[in-house]
Parts: C-alpha cells; sequence; structure tokens
C-alpha cells in the first residue's frame, strides 16, 4: 500500500503553514455552527458519531508544547476496526466549542460564543508529513 505523501497530495510551495502569521481556523457565528452542526445530524444515522469531546488539559499539553503553533485532528479508526468504505469526503467540516465540567456546552450568545471552524483541510492542503502521523 502506498504511503501518500506531500509531494503527490498538495503542489510544492502552496501549504499554508509557511505564511508568516497564518491562522488555521476562524471564529463563527453561533447561529451559522448551529445550522452546520443540525444538517450533519439530519443526513446522519442514529449510531454516527456526532461528536467527540476531550479535555482541556489534554488539549492544553498539546498546546504547551516548544514550538506548537497549530492543533491538528487525525480522521483514524480504532485498533478492532477493519476499514472497509470508510472515509469522511469534502463537504465535512469540524466545529469546535468549549464545554463546561458537566459537558454542557458553553455558550454566550450570537456573537460572544468561542465556536470556530474553517481549519485547513487535508488534502488538498497536508503538511510536508503528508496525511500521517
Amino acid at each position: 500500500m502506498a504511503i501518500l505523501n506531500q509531494k503527490n497530495l498538495c503542489p510544492p510551495n502552496m501549504s499554508v503553514y509557511h505564511k508568516p502569521g497564518y491562522q488555521a481556523g476562524k471564529k463563527m457565528k453561533l447561529s451559522i455552527a448551529s445550522k452546520m452542526v443540525e444538517s450533519y445530524a439530519e443526513g446522519s444515522r442514529t449510531n454516527d458519531l456526532r461528536s467527540v469531546t476531550m479535555s482541556a488539559s489534554l488539549i492544553r499539553n498539546i498546546i504547551d508544547q516548544p514550538n506548537c503553533e497549530f492543533v491538528r485532528v487525525f480522521f483514524a479508526l480504532e485498533h478492532h476496526v477493519k476499514p472497509k468504505n470508510i472515509g469522511v469526503s469534502q463537504g465535512h467540516a469540524l466545529v469546535f466549542v468549549g464545554a463546561d465540567a458537566h459537558g454542557k456546552n458553553i455558550i454566550n450568545g450570537e456573537n460572544n460564543t468561542e465556536v470556530y471552524e474553517d481549519g485547513v483541510m487535508c488534502p488538498p492542503d497536508c503538511p510536508e508529513s503528508g496525511p500521517n502521523l
């Protein structure tokens, strides 16, 4: 099985990671985030994943590493799942929002909720290491 790498996913020198001050992702309005999440839920089957929650302290461990400028989330399979027609097609998005100690989303109104989207998707814009760890 061939391993994909930067060369066969992105044209050379096209990576946004080399642009000084580049910020991957952007703040979004709560109403837009809600519509995106609702649209996904409407098109999903009952047992399809809807979200993943991770402790903020673990995210901070990643962020606090020297030279860490981005956090990357990989799509992966648990070790017991056999690959078969699995993949997330273009058109899907990740929406990031905080949650409190009780698991409740932290919602502070339309313009004051810290909710983000529009991260850099790979492909087409993959890091030099390609789509793998």
